[in-house]
């Protein structure tokens, strides 16, 4: 088994601060503008999640 051990580098700060200060919901919700679809979902009978992805042609 190989272990890589990073070091504490600027970099490694510098790139965790980034990551810390991006907010995914926006990222996320960007995307789904700016694609041609549209993400619908529900809840069944027995609590079981579908979620489906459609063409924005077809829900407009």
């Amino acid at each position: 088994m190989t272990r890589l051990e990073l070091k504490n580098h600027q970099i490694w700060q510098d790139l965790t601060e980034i990551l810390q200060s991006l907010d995914t919901n926006v990222i996320v919700q960007e995307h789904i503008d700016q694609c041609d679809y549209k993400v619908c979902g529900y809840w069944d009978e027995q609590d079981e999640n579908y979620v489906t992805l459609y063409p924005r042609s077809r829900i407009s």
